[in-house]
């Protein structure tokens, strides 16, 4: 399976020319932790709506932009900052440790 290096660039677009640290929810149709884990990541960018820009993206869709970033467990959030990943949590967490992380991000 190759690469495709346009849609990944047009991510690594989208996330440099955001000017809010960016959360990015790596996710599968049908994969039971995943969906667990998406109310608490759609509660929290929505909380922090002003201060956060939230892409989740589709796996089985969009599986250049995970193999770019060498993810294979799912689901799998990248937190970036400036354009560079800052934070990696693989499966599901409980809401007050990807509210930790959140912030600690928010507060540089």
């Amino acid at each position: 399976m190759q690469i495709d290096t346009a849609e990944v660039e047009r991510f690594i677009q989208e996330v440099n020319e955001s000017e809010l640290p960016v959360l990015v929810d790596f996710w599968a149709p049908g994969c039971q932790p995943c969906e667990m884990l998406s109310p608490i990541v759609d509660k929290i960018a929505t909380q922090y709506s002003d201060h956060l820009k939230l892409i989740k993206i589709n796996v089985e869709k969009s599986f250049s932009i995970p193999m770019h970033y060498n993810l294979d467990c799912f689901p799998t959030l990248l937190m970036f900052n400036a354009g560079q990943v800052v934070e990696k949590i693989v499966g599901t967490v409980p809401e007050a440790v990807l509210m930790k992380v959140i912030r600690k991000h928010l507060a540089t």
